[in-house]
């Protein structure tokens, strides 16, 4: 996040240089600490509908997995946060 920055205007700006699409539907998930090499507290939202095409402008490589798959995600934090998406907007 940019100084003075709101959580949602770093997701309308990150969304748009990092993926070239601009957010439509957003559903704040959850926030969670991941421990790396330090803590990093990460915010999750759901982008549900957008405006352009995903593009791949910053990433290695991009990977669409399905909602319903997040047992591939590689960080135990993605999992938690694709389950409580499920839990309270899923259900």
């Amino acid at each position: 996040m940019d100084d003075g920055e709101s959580l949602e205007e770093a997701l309308y700006r990150e969304s748009k240089e990092e993926l070239g699409i601009v957010p439509c539907t957003i559903r704040y998930i959850c926030t969670l600490l991941h421990s790396s090499q330090e803590f990093q507290r990460i915010h999750y939202f759901a982008i549900e509908a957008w405006e352009g095409t995903i593009e791949n402008n910053e990433a290695e490589s991009l990977l669409w997995i399905p909602i319903t798959k997040s047992e591939e995600f590689d960080i135990d934090v993605d999992r938690i946060a694709m389950s409580e998406y499920l839990r309270v907007y899923a259900s």
